[in-house]
């Protein structure tokens, strides 16, 4: 008979483990640290380099607590250890050893029945292969895992631009125009996305200190309207604050005194908190395709969807890095010739990279517009020492030209250009799309708000569209669920009222027009949302001792009193009464047993001498 204990306190021991071992530890090891955690506990230090030396791992730095179970388990002792007067002190932590390998047992045990009782042979020698060899780490128990029954609805949040969608620049535009950024030529509708959300750039101030040679410091104020920064740019800065200074530093350079050097005592934090916040839901968006709107889309099997004008954006871009690496190469050889016609002195070398070779200063700004980390020029900086700087940035860039030629498809080529994952907007025709009536926005972003606890693509499009509604910009939002049926309620509103699985597709539409007929839309987050069922069948499982005595074996038998009448509670509840009432009738007290023992066992009949129901007659049964 086996002895199987899956009680909750040994299968949550058993689990915890069991996730120590998934994370890279043998078990040997795992164990071993159970016991030496004992034995610290009890104040036995001195023991647990001595259990060290006696049944190492292999490899050291801790006991064999397998081996010291088994060896536990198997003699109840420990030979060649002698544990001396703390015996009695180390047999429990020994046997909670023991009991912690029995409660692991049992559970692999109880998993290996469980697959193949459900058909699964393979899952079941994996668990063990897991545990016997230490090369694979267990796969994840589902004897433990109590079945829910749901109604599984697919969600899809993406956020939707006009497919022309583009960042005014003329005059008066909110940004400046920003003609030499890789990011925003790359992907116009991302740039635009952002300049509408961030707002405009001249209310993003910052201060740049600059000190001269004698000590003396002035305060240089400055917007972001200042700078040569796209919307996009200050996005993927937001992460970086020491690059983004080179650039505010850059952009107060003019009233910088001869020689000085330049720090920034205050960013533009508001605007670095937006731009973050849009940095973490692009970072978790993908390229939308048609199976995000309706499933039975067919799919994608090669590129997705793009505009017709993506290829061309992200050959440009792969260009325009492949003429700063030459600008860059050609401004080194220069400063080579330079300095061997000057006999191989370095006489430039203390001379400043904008005064002597403004050529030079250019080719770093190139560079830096992908996002080549420390390439921007320093003002003030000797041309050695911007050489060297040049130097190092043109290394970067021919790597990273050589992974976007090797790159397949638009996303991948701008991601490995700028080293940085870069998302692209995918070209969706959404006039076909069954919508329902917009859905509340507050309701729709508190729902966000739950669901992006454990999801972090719907976390971060909640928290940009917080902060959305809290700068007076009112979210909108398009929604359609499939099987389109407006009659029902959404995933949103009532999720418990879909008895069937549907597919909720969200859309946001940041500029607050009317979905488009073309769009270009992004995935932010999609996940598969179990809703559990009103009514579950449960099961409880319960210990009971069994008695020591036997019960009686007797049966009641009831039949109705009217033949013509069916069973009812009230019937059936009078027959059971009136039962009861026999039982006390025929039972006799221990002092009237005297007088009337030998009457005993007594009978008693239903008699009706009327016949108007069944009855005994012993009649027949008289003494002649």
């Amino acid at each position: 008979m086996l002895a199987v204990d899956l009680s909750s306190r040994r299968v949550r021991r058993a689990l915890r483990l069991l996730e120590e071992v998934r994370a890279g530890r043998t078990l040997a090891t795992v164990l071993g640290g159970q016991l030496e955690r004992g034995l610290h506990d009890a104040h036995l230090d001195p023991l647990i380099e001595r259990f060290r030396g006696f049944l190492p791992v292999p490899g050291g730095g801790t006991t064999d607590g397998l081996a010291v179970a088994q060896q536990w388990v198997d003699q109840s002792d420990l030979p060649g250890f002698d544990l001396g007067a703390d015996l009695p002190a180390v047999t429990p932590i020994l046997d909670a050893l023991t009991d912690t390998v029995d409660a692991i047992a049992d559970l692999t045990l109880a998993e290996g029945v469980h697959q193949l009782v459900g058909g699964n042979p393979v899952r079941t020698g994996a668990l063990f292969d897991a545990l016997g060899r230490g090369e694979q780490p267990p796969p994840e128990l589902a004897v433990t895992t109590t079945p829910r029954r749901a109604v599984h609805h697919t969600v899809r949040l993406l956020v939707a631009l006009p497919a022309n969608a583009a960042r005014a620049t003329g005059a008066g535009a909110d940004w400046p125009a920003a003609r030499d950024s890789i990011r925003a030529a790359a992907e116009p509708r991302a740039d635009a996305w952002a300049a509408g959300f961030l707002g405009p750039a001249s209310d993003a101030a910052f201060t740049v200190v600059w000190t001269d040679t004698a000590g003396h410091s002035t305060e240089v104020p400055g917007t972001l309207a200042d700078t040569d920064l796209a919307p996009l740019d200050l996005v993927a800065l937001s992460d970086r604050p020491a690059a983004l200074d080179g650039w505010l530093i850059r952009a107060t350079a003019q009233s910088a005194p001869p020689g000085g050097t330049a720090s920034v005592t205050a960013r533009p934090d508001a605007a670095l908190e937006l731009a973050a916040t849009l940095r973490r839901v692009l970072a978790a968006a993908r390229t939308a395709i048609p199976t995000d709107l309706d499933p039975d889309a067919a799919q994608v099997e090669t590129e997705p969807p793009y505009d017709p004008d993506a290829e061309a954006r992200a050959t440009a871009a792969a260009r325009a890095l492949d003429a700063a690496i030459a600008a860059g190469l050609a401004e080194l050889a220069a400063l080579a010739d330079s300095i061997a016609s000057a006999g191989g002195t370095g006489a430039a070398g203390g001379t400043t990279a904008t005064a002597a070779a403004p050529g030079l200063a250019d080719a770093l700004v190139a560079l830096a517009r992908f996002g080549i980390p420390e390439s921007l020029p320093v003002d003030g900086e000797a041309i050695t020492a911007a050489s060297d700087r040049l130097t190092r940035a043109v290394d970067v860039a021919r790597r990273r030209a050589a992974a976007a030629a090797a790159a397949s498809g638009v996303g991948a080529v701008l991601s490995a250009l700028l080293d940085d994952p870069f998302v692209v907007f995918g070209a969706l025709p959404l006039s076909a799309l069954p919508q329902r009536s917009a859905p509340d926005p507050a309701a729709t972003i508190g729902w966000l708000d739950r669901i992006g606890r454990v999801r972090a693509g719907a976390g971060a499009l909640s928290d940009l569209l917080l902060y959305d509604e809290g700068l007076g910009r009112g979210p909108a939002f398009a929604l359609a669920q499939l099987p389109h049926d407006p009659a029902e309620p959404t995933l949103i509103a009532d999720a418990a009222g879909l008895p069937d699985p549907r597919q909720l597709t969200l859309i946001h539409l940041p500029d607050g027009r009317p979905l488009p007929t073309q769009a270009a839309a992004v995935l932010i987050d999609g996940w598969v949302e179990p809703v559990p069922k009103a009514q579950e069948t449960a099961g409880l499982a319960f210990h009971v001792p069994r008695p020591a005595s036997q019960p009686p074996q007797a049966c009641l038998i009831a039949v109705p009193p009217d033949r013509d009448a069916p069973w009812s509670t009230a019937s059936l509840e009078a027959v059971l009464l009136e039962t009861l009432d026999a039982v006390r009738m025929r039972a006799v007290p221990a002092e009237a047993l005297t007088g009337g023992v030998q009457l005993l066992p007594a009978l008693q009949f239903a008699f009706n001498p009327a016949g108007e129901t069944i009855s005994t007659s012993f009649a027949g049964l008289a003494a002649e």
